[in-house]
C-alpha cells in the first residue's frame, strides 16, 4: 500500500486498540514513532516521541499507555499516547540490557528480558520492581499468555523459559523448555 515515514532503525511494533496508535520502537533514533493505521501511508509520517535511548521492545495496555525497553539505559519508558509523551522512566533492577517485553494488562506486570539472564516482573503503576527469575542468554524476544497465567522469554542460547505468578507477588519459573 505505500511506506509510512517512522525513524531511523525501526525495529518493534505494536498497537493500542485504546488510542487506534501503531506504535514502533526506532533504536537508532531514541523515539517511539506513533502513528494513525488509518493515515495515508503514501504520505504520512509518524509522530516522534522521545525516549531518552533506544528502545527495543515495546507494548501497549489497551488503554492510552505504551511502555518500551530502553535498552542502552537499563530503563522502561512509560508513555502516555495521549499527551504523546514519555511521562516515566523506571530502572530494570539488576537487569542489564532489556530487550524482551510483555505485558500482563489484568494484573499490571510488565515482563522485561535483559541480557544479563534475568526476566525482571514490573508493576505498570509505579515501575516498582517486583521479581527477578533466572533465563537464557541472548533474550531477544518475550510473550505473556493470558490464559495461562504465563510469561515466556526466548532467548538466542535455543531456551526458552516460561515464568508464573504463583501467589501474590510470587513469581517462579515453571519451565525451561530446551
Amino acid at each position: 500500500l505505500g511506506n509510512a515515514e517512522a525513524a531511523e532503525d525501526a525495529d518493534g511494533i505494536g498497537y493500542d486498540a485504546g488510542t487506534n496508535k501503531v506504535i514502533a520502537a526506532c533504536g537508532d533514533a531514541n523515539v517511539m514513532a506513533v502513528l494513525n493505521p488509518s493515515a495515508d501511508p503514501k504520505s504520512a509520517k509518524a509522530e516522534k516521541i522521545d525516549l531518552g535511548g533506544k528502545p527495543e521492545s515495546l507494548v501497549a495496555d489497551g488503554n492510552g499507555t505504551a511502555y518500551a525497553c530502553v535498552n542502552d539505559k537499563n530503563q522502561i519508558a512509560a508513555v502516555d499516547l495521549k499527551s504523546m509523551k514519555a511521562t516515566q522512566h523506571w530502572a530494570t533492577g539488576t537487569g542489564t540490557a532489556p530487550t524482551g517485553l510483555a505485558i500482563d494488562v489484568k494484573n499490571g506486570r510488565l515482563f522485561i528480558g535483559c541480557r544479563n539472564q534475568k526476566l525482571i516482573v514490573m508493576d505498570t503503576k509505579d515501575g516498582k520492581v517486583l521479581a527477578e527469575q533466572p533465563i537464557g542468554r541472548g533474550n531477544d524476544a518475550c510473550a505473556f499468555n493470558p490464559s495461562t497465567n504465563e510469561a515466556f522469554a526466548s532467548c538466542g542460547d535455543g531456551t526458552v523459559t516460561a515464568v508464573k505468578e504463583t501467589s501474590p507477588n510470587k513469581f517462579e519459573v515453571t519451565e525451561t523448555i530446551k
